[in-house]
């Protein structure tokens, strides 16, 4: 079975620890057509701050489904 892979952001706010995962819902056949999409796609910060308006930044990372599996159960046993 092959992965997809997607572009995740993490969100920061201002005045706080705070950072939200938000996953794009459009799938990607490899990771490096995920990382060419980000760097090729400047318009993806934009977007986020449009979603997020209070939001300071965001970081834009490509990981498979296995891995925001894993990052998501990471996340929650902080």
């Amino acid at each position: 079975m092959m992965l997809e892979w997607f572009i995740i952001a993490m969100v920061y706010f201002p005045n706080t620890d705070r950072v939200e995962i938000k996953k794009m819902a459009r799938p990607f056949a490899t990771e490096q057509v995920c990382k060419e999409f980000i760097k090729t796609n400047p318009g993806i910060q934009n977007d986020m701050i449009l979603l997020e308006p209070n939001s300071i930044g965001a970081s834009f990372k490509c990981f498979d489904s296995n891995g925001i599996k894993q990052f998501q159960a990471k996340r929650r046993s902080i």
